[in-house]
């Protein structure tokens, strides 16, 4: 069974999953071949992919239990919720060893229900490696189930916006953990422990995060919990606005935000639970090889790999050949478009024809599916404006390290000193500035000031080698958008960058 994106599809394949819906039920069914109109409701739906047939696999949860589930979150049925608390940890608990490698499909407009079960699934599993009991596992389920219901109480319009938020529309939105809290506080049957999850799982470590700015032990452990499962599952979740991540580079952001917007220890704890290259998904390899997952070994960063350009199934964490070969966060446009050439929709499909039910007549026909689900758009030479960043950092190999992970998205500046960057802004005019914190002659915080009083008023992100409470506080006192950790790491860089350059943490991922 391989996951393919929806753009990929082509007509004749077998649908590997079921795909439901919370109120529609099962819209398609395994083994049901795949035709124009549905991959096109696919696509307009807001669908990633679809797993088709190879070999049958067994679902995480009953067809019948993520039914019954996306259904009573939609209805915001509490006592169902609770109840079915109980069947998902049982279920959960049985296969208590096993990681999660799979990658959830879900429309845009169906995106509560399905996201409040994963958040719920990778709460236990996280409670399951944290040698969690039975009760306090449920209590994760049920947390993860109840956290967005706060969103039914704010309007649909703002909730499926297919956009990001401005500044008025997120303060409407983050009141959706008041709204939550509010909804469940009367009742008995749910524990304190978990009212205060739902609450507080917006708070970040550093006390940036909403709706009180609470910060460390401030914030209770099954709030931490829903915060990591939370962020991951958005963030690999596709916006209209946004591509979604993948499994590895969700991660990495994890890790960038280690003790910064989430607790260490639970980071530990989802890392032992998910795989960063779900098996059935396409990979690039370091050497620019495109290959495909065939399955996982014990380090789940070195899968078994279809390497489709040298036709072989190689496993990375024994092969020689490959030992040096290391597999790309990111796949490079050019390498994008040139495999998506390869992989032009026609007519045949890839799956056995007595095993395909057979396509209308009028479908078959051979047609470039991504230019007609995209439209056709002109082709012009003219680049887009990137967004200037300017980076001021006394360490050249820091210096350089950080303009190479930016350069080929954004227009970058760099200065060796405060005074240098002080004597340039205006004539740079950027749209950004990473500025090191400890430097020699003038710190970054006295250059943000003299920068502000030079008329430049930029987002400011904070590069330091320190995460203690007095260099938050001094990060926050001079204005700034955020503050990253050296070393850097490039995915979490570059999304606190978009965070920054769109206003306000969370909203790009909200």
């Amino acid at each position: 069974m391989r996951f393919i994106e929806t753009e990929k599809l082509k007509m004749g394949m077998l649908v590997g999953r079921d795909i439901i819906e919370s109120g529609s039920g099962v819209i398609f069914s395994r083994g049901q071949a795949l035709s124009f109109a549905m991959i096109k409701q696919l696509f307009d739906k807001g669908y990633p992919g679809v797993y088709v047939m190879d070999e049958p696999k067994d679902e995480l949860l009953p067809v019948k239990l993520i039914k019954e589930t996306y259904n009573a979150v939609a209805n915001c049925d509490i006592n169902k919720i609770i109840m079915l608390s109980d069947r998902i940890t049982d279920i959960l608990l049985e296969s208590r060893d096993e990681v999660l490698d799979i990658v959830d499909m879900r429309s845009y407009n169906d995106y509560i229900p399905h996201h409040s079960l994963f958040v719920a699934i990778y709460a236990v599993k996280m409670g399951i490696v944290l040698s969690y009991d039975k009760n306090r596992l449920k209590d994760l389920c049920m947390a993860g189930l109840l956290h967005d219901l706060g969103k039914y109480k704010i309007s649909p319009n703002l909730v499926n916006k297919k956009g990001v938020l401005d500044n008025s529309e997120f303060a409407i939105m983050k009141k959706h953990t008041h709204l939550g809290f509010e909804f469940i506080s009367n009742n008995t049957a749910i524990s304190d422990e978990v009212k205060m999850a739902v609450l507080l799982h917006h708070e970040n470590e550093n006390g940036t995060g909403y709706p009180y700015g609470r910060s460390e032990n401030e914030i209770t452990e099954y709030a931490k919990i829903l915060h990591v499962a939370d962020v991951f599952d958005a963030l690999t979740t596709k916006k209209p606005y946004r591509k979604e991540y993948s499994n590895a580079n969700a991660i990495d952001y994890l890790e960038g935000g280690r003790n910064i917007l989430f607790d260490s220890r639970f980071v530990d704890a989802f890392e032992e639970i998910i795989v960063p290259y779900p098996t059935g998904t396409g990979i690039m390899l370091s050497n620019g090889d495109m290959a495909e997952v065939l399955m996982q070994t014990a380090d789940y960063k070195r899968p078994i790999i279809f390497n489709k350009s040298t036709k072989e199934e190689i496993n990375l964490l024994t092969s020689e050949e490959y030992a040096n070969e290391v597999i790309m966060d990111e796949i490079p446009e050019d390498k994008k478009k040139e495999n998506n050439e390869k992989e032009k929709v026609a007519t045949i499909v890839e799956t056995n024809p007595d095993d395909v039910v057979p396509v209308p007549e009028a479908d078959r026909h051979e047609f470039d599916i991504t230019a007609y689900l995209y439209g056709e758009k002109e082709e012009t030479d003219e680049p887009k404006e990137k967004k200037k960043i300017m980076i001021v950092d006394d360490v050249l190999v820091s210096l350089i390290q950080t303009k190479g992970m930016l350069m080929s998205n954004y227009e970058v500046s760099t200065f060796n000193s405060g005074k240098a960057a002080v004597s340039n802004v205006n004539f740079i005019k950027p749209d950004l500035i990473l500025m090191d914190y400890a430097m020699p002659e003038m710190d970054g915080a006295t250059a943000v000031d003299k920068i502000r009083e030079a008329g430049c008023n930029a987002p400011v992100i904070f590069l330091t080698g320190k995460c203690d409470k007095e260099t938050v506080y001094a990060c926050k006192k001079s204005g700034a958008a955020d503050y990253i950790v050296k070393p850097v790491n490039a995915v979490y860089l570059k999304a606190r960058i978009e965070v920054a350059l769109f206003e306000k943490g969370g909203k790009v991922f909200e």
